[in-house]
């Protein structure tokens, strides 16, 4: 049984707010600095020939929710989404990538079944070195879906979030973050 299925089974005796966060970037995360990584040779993959939307939201914001959630009252049992509240496209994300770290990078479209088998071996070479892989088969089908998008009106409504960071801070503070650590 899922954890969110158990809480709303027993709502009447565990008080909760489920939080849905999407795509959450910020200092420290692995799958932006692998992006980053990856720009930083001057490449901007592509995994996916068809438009893509995504929602995203910077962690401070998540931070701000939870703050938020934490002293909420008559909301409990409720689910809410979280993003900045934008739908982007994609292969626009990555253009607000490159503008952060000044360059230029060649799009290069990577074919699923090339990445789908970069998953497999790096799970394999997990297995044998016992360390966690960059990425996954889950995280390939992540990667190739149409849409990852949620609206957050509901937490702006019953919670009062109101994200703080647009795409373009929350990446430019990111990436700062990784040159001053020696990422980068």
């Amino acid at each position: 049984m899922r954890g969110e299925e158990f809480c709303l089974e027993h709502v009447s005796q565990i008080p909760f707010i489920i939080l849905r966060p999407s795509a959450v970037y910020g200092p420290r995360d692995r799958d932006v600095y692998a992006f980053f990584k990856i720009l930083s040779k001057k490449i901007k993959p592509s995994f996916s020939k068809q438009e893509q939307h995504i929602s995203l939201c910077y962690v401070e914001d998540i931070v701000q929710a939870l703050l938020l959630a934490s002293d909420s009252k008559g909301v409990e049992g409720e689910v809410f989404f979280l993003s900045d509240g934008h739908d982007y496209r994609l292969d626009r994300i990555g253009d607000l990538f490159e503008k952060a770290m000044g360059i230029r990078a060649c799009r290069i479209y990577i074919p699923g079944w090339i990445i789908s088998g970069v998953a497999s071996f790096a799970e394999l070479f997990s297995r044998l070195s016992g360390t966690p892989p960059l990425i996954n088969k889950g995280k390939v089908e992540e990667m190739v879906q149409k849409n990852w998008l949620c609206d957050i009106t509901k937490a702006e409504t019953l919670l009062g979030f109101k994200p703080r960071f647009s795409l373009a801070d929350g990446i430019k503070i990111t990436y700062e973050w990784y040159r001053k650590e020696g990422w980068l």
